[in-house]
């Protein structure tokens, strides 16, 4: 029970932007996907990732999709199929 407090602390301590960036990750989304979505830098995404990483005590994208599949309430921007596919 302690584990699943514990887990809910750190996604709570995350960002609303850093919560659309794993959702976003979490869809199986480039960089440059997040971030033309997000209208902000790829490198803006290249720092936001280390961040979520380091709160939630993981270490990749895979562990992210896993961590975000457990706790089901994370807001993520509407995404239209267009801007998800498209990749330049």
């Amino acid at each position: 029970m302690a584990i699943v407090h514990e887990r809910l602390a750190a996604l709570a301590a995350l960002t609303d932007r850093e919560r659309q960036v794993m959702a976003l990750v979490c869809r199986g989304l480039s960089n440059k996907q997040i971030a033309r979505i997000l209208s902000v830098a790829d490198e803006t995404v290249k720092v936001y990732l280390p961040r979520i990483f380091d709160k939630l005590v993981i270490h990749n994208r895979t562990m992210l999709g896993a961590e975000a599949g457990s706790e089901q309430p994370v807001s993520s921007p509407a995404i239209s199929p267009a801007s998800a596919s498209e990749e330049s």
